[in-house]
């Protein structure tokens, strides 16, 4: 996404993220989103790094992005964050989960 029509955002402090332009053509019109991805050291701190990073992909990309958390196990702390995020969708999966998709 770097490089992209200058979308990439400036966030303070780097944080090591992937983002993917995803588009569904069964969709009419296609709809596009931006799925934002960290791989998960310190989950609190990552929701929290993750969730600005969704909200300035959707703002600098005008599309819906959806923040993905990668980690060992999910855990009911980290449930608990994500579900108090307000007007941002970050999910949690496993690696185990990711490499069977």
């Amino acid at each position: 996404m770097a490089g992209e029509g200058g979308v990439l955002p400036r966030v303070e402090g780097a944080v090591d993220h992937l983002a993917f332009l995803v588009s569904d053509r069964s969709v009419i019109p296609p709809r596009k989103e931006v799925r934002v991805v960290i791989e998960s050291t310190d989950p609190k701190e990552d929701i929290a790094n993750l969730s600005k990073l969704v909200r300035l992909y959707s703002e600098r990309a005008q599309l819906r992005a959806l923040g993905v958390l990668v980690c060992d196990k999910v855990t009911d702390e980290m449930m608990t964050c994500v579900q108090g995020l307000e007007d941002v969708e970050v999910v949690c999966i496993t690696r185990e989960a990711l490499e069977r998709v």
